[in-house]
C-alpha cells in the first residue's frame, strides 16, 4: 500500500535495477531477477472477463497480447477502484495513477486506460519526431 508517487517510484527502481549490468546489485534485486520476474508464467483468458492475460513470475501483468511500441515491454497492475501502476522499461517511465474517487465499475472505467492512451500516444509522437 502508498501514495502513487511511491508505487510510481518502486516500479522505476524495478525498472532501474532491470537496466544495471548483470551481477551489479540493484536497488531491490539484480537485474536478473527482475528479468526472471518479468518472464512470462501464465498466458490464457481471463474466464470472467473474457480478455487475454499473461502474468510473470514475480506476479506482474504483462501485455496480454504481445505487441511492438512504446509498451511492449509493459508491466505492472490494474487496481481496485480504477487505479493502474506501470512501468515501462524500453521508455524508462514508470506510472502509477491513483484515482481520487473510487468507482467499483469494472471494464467500463476507462479514466486509468484514457491516460495509458494519453502517454502512449505522446511517446510514440516523440519517437516519430526524433526519427524524422
Amino acid at each position: 500500500m502508498g501514495t502513487a508517487r511511491d508505487i510510481a517510484r518502486l516500479y522505476a527502481l524495478i525498472i532501474e535495477d532491470l537496466h544495471r549490468p548483470d551481477g551489479v546489485p540493484g536497488n531491490l534485486a539484480r537485474s536478473s531477477t527482475v528479468r526472471a520476474a518479468l518472464t512470462p508464467y501464465v498466458r490464457q483468458e481471463d474466464p470472467m472477463l473474457g480478455f487475454p492475460f499473461a502474468y510473470g513470475r514475480g506476479g506482474f501483468r504483462l501485455k496480454g497480447t504481445p505487441r511492438t511500441g512504446v509498451d511492449a515491454d509493459m508491466f505492472g497492475h490494474d487496481g481496485g477502484g480504477g487505479s493502474a501502476h506501470f512501468g515501462w522499461p524500453g521508455a524508462g517511465i514508470a506510472l502509477s495513477y491513483t484515482p481520487n474517487r473510487l468507482l467499483d465499475i469494472g471494464n467500463d472505467d476507462h479514466r486509468a486506460g484514457s491516460l495509458i492512451r494519453a502517454l502512449k500516444t505522446s511517446l510514440h509522437q516523440l519517437e516519430m519526431a526524433a526519427t524524422a
